[in-house]
């Protein structure tokens, strides 16, 4: 991809995430000022966050610009009570004391979203950039992105504001080559290209999200003082702890709920809340109270200063063999499965929908660094009674009780099979035990044919692994996501599953089939009438995954169940996604937008949330003389 359309698409992505705040007088129904904000999806729920001093003005209303135009104006969607958080410490590393005094005054503010949000992006330019309508986005973030003073950062916002004729007029402002300076405090430093000469170019854009050139929101605008080259963001990473304490303050709308009285304030909190927990100070709704904090939940995943060690837990019927004095399973059959774990390292630096390997020439002559790279820590055989432990554990450690297991396509070995399910499960902040199930493929393109014949054979053995997660103790849901060729190996487990009357399984929640490579007619014949049954079925159509065409190469004329576009499938008991525009690789070496597309949506499937409430856009295609719906991702 060339250096403009990157750049294109990343400046698309950073104006579609930023949501314009206006206040509006109760009184006479006009807008005041205006600011910025995003919407973040944070842990499996939506929140608006900005900056305190956009949304705190007396007796405003707090909205959000729709874009969708009405007779008299803009629609406006209100947005619910807000919760204002001050900060009162600050390192002062030698700052101006009128700087420091400045930004102990400035703060943040959120609200968790429960309704239904539709905003819409107009059509604009800078310069030769252009930024094409369409849906405003979403930000899925872990909150916890450690900015790199190597990367570029930016922001977009609107400056100028000018209320004339009951219209507020601002100009758009798009700030590119930030760098990365700092953290200072609750707030993170970065460097403009040009030293601020006008207050007014960037007052106006307070809240707007700073964002990587990765795409990963980073900090929100705060402040930027006249004669420096400085705009102070507050961080991310610290608006992530009010947000967990605000998760344990309000776990869940049907959870009952306990108080506790605080000189004339009541603090209410979970019935499972312990009241013994530490007490921090700070401010809810601009007064001053003190509130319950929770302690921090230890991360079961073991982690050091430079990354994270992730556990994979896994079947397969590959050849054990000792590589380096290591265990490592090779391409070849094996007549027997075996059971495992391996502990795989996650870069802290670890972008969303990246696999970050060093290249083949780098692996020739340096060793892979797991502080840099994913690699395999370590591989340990488990007897089944031990594997049976460990996914207990994981399990029971998980609010959902649930568990997921991916399959991976052709052309895929052992250790890149556990890469991309760590990197899968991470990516998908997925809290219960993550396991993958390796077939013996070859692991090259020229194996295609006996990779075939590889994932047939490798079905009955899955179908065991898939019996030996089912009987977990307190597992309440299993998700399954297959992808290419894996989806051979899949069905033909469900198949022998549904033989032995194991399957359907009201344990299994979610299968997912990302682009697989299986003839169609074979599917909608053979399969499709024995393995379907009430739990979620999507598809993820592509003609652009590598499987799907080597296949159509080996079989003219006979399509392929992955297929997108004019042959894509559509069944009844099937949700069918044409996801021709996106990566479904699942190794994410797609554009950042494009693997964040389809994550977000896997993410948001594995919920349980129906098509129409994710973001996709419905279609319908004519099939045995009636309209069929199926579904497509949003284009930018």
């Amino acid at each position: 991809m060339s250096g403009k359309k990157k750049l294109t698409e990343l400046v698309n992505h950073v104006v579609k995430s930023t949501q314009h705040v206006v206040l509006i007088d109760p009184a006479t129904l006009l807008p005041s000022s205006g600011g910025s904000g995003c919407l973040i999806v944070y842990r499996e729920r939506l929140f608006f966050v900005s900056v305190q001093h956009v949304a705190d003005k007396e007796g405003k209303q707090v909205a959000i610009e729709t874009g969708r135009k009405s007779k008299t104006g803009t629609e406006l969607f209100s947005l619910p009570a807000m919760n204002f958080v001050d900060q009162y410490r600050i390192e002062t590393d030698g700052m101006d004391a009128k700087l420091v005094e400045e930004l102990r005054a400035l703060d943040i503010c959120y609200t968790e979203i429960k309704d239904s949000i539709d905003i819409e992006q107009k059509a604009i330019a800078f310069d030769d950039i252009k930024v094409t309508k369409g849906k405003k986005r979403m930000l899925y973030t872990n909150l916890d992105y450690i900015p790199a003073d190597d990367e570029g950062f930016c922001f977009y916002g609107r400056i100028r504001a000018k209320l004339e004729g009951g219209k507020l007029e601002q100009t758009d402002k798009l700030v590119l080559g930030l760098k990365y300076d700092k953290k200072i405090g609750a707030y993170e430093r970065f460097v403009l290209q040009d030293e601020i000469k006008d207050p007014l170019d960037y007052k106006g854009t307070s809240g707007a999200p700073i964002i990587s050139e990765s795409g990963e929101p980073v900090a929100l605008v705060a402040h930027g003082m006249v004669g420096e080259k400085y705009i102070y963001g507050f961080s991310m990473r610290e608006l992530k702890k009010y947000l967990d304490i605000y998760f344990d303050l309000n776990p869940d709308d049907q959870d009952k709920e306990r108080g506790i009285e605080i000189g004339e304030q009541t603090i209410k909190f979970s019935k499972s809340f312990p009241i013994n927990e530490v007490m921090m100070e700070s401010q809810f709704d601009n007064e001053s109270i003190a509130f319950i904090s929770k302690k921090n939940i230890v991360n079961p995943n073991e982690s050091t200063d430079k990354y994270i060690s992730y556990p994979v837990l896994f079947g397969t019927n590959r050849k054990a063999i000792q590589k380096n004095g290591k265990l490592a399973y090779n391409n070849e059959r094996d007549d027997k499965m075996h059971l495992g774990q391996c502990k795989i390292s996650i870069p802290h630096s670890h972008k969303t929908g990246e696999l970050e390997r060093p290249g083949w020439f780098r692996r020739m002559f340096f060793d892979e660094s797991p502080e840099k790279h994913f690699t395999i820590l370590s591989t340990e055989d488990l007897k089944e009674a031990q594997f049976e432990t460990f996914l207990r554990e994981r399990v029971a450690g998980s609010d959902e009780k649930d568990m997921l297991l991916f399959i991976h396509g052709f052309n895929v070995d052992f250790q890149e099979a556990m890469f991309r399910s760590a990197q899968l499960g991470y990516d998908l902040n997925f809290k219960g035990a993550v396991t993958a199930y390796s077939w013996p493929s070859v692991g090259s393109v020229a194996g295609y044919v006996a990779d075939t014949d590889s994932a047939r054979l490798s079905g009955g053995y899955l179908c065991k692994y898939l019996e030996i997660l089912l009987q977990t103790e307190g597992l309440k849901k299993l998700h399954i996501i297959a992808h290419s060729m894996g989806n051979v190996v899949l069905t033909q487990a469900l198949l022998q599953m549904k033989k032995n009357g194991k399957f359907p399984n009201a344990t299994i929640n979610q299968i997912i089939l990302a682009a697989p490579d299986i003839d169609r007619e074979i599917f909608l014949q053979e399969i499709m009438p024995e393995i379907k049954g009430d739990y979620g079925f999507t598809l993820y159509a592509s003609d652009k995954d590598n499987a799907l065409i080597a296949s159509r190469t080996l079989r003219t004329g006979y399509v392929r169940l992955g297929e997108g576009g004019e042959n894509i499938t559509i069944v009844d008991g099937l949700v069918s996604v044409d996801a021709s525009d996106v990566d479904t690789s699942l190794l994410g070496h797609g554009y950042f937008a494009d693997t964040q597309s389809l994550l977000s949506d896997i993410h948001m499937t594995l919920q349980g949330l129906q098509p129409d409430k994710r973001l996709l856009e419905k279609k319908s295609k004519v099939v045995g003389g009636e309209p069929k719906p199926y579904w497509m991702f949003r284009r930018s």
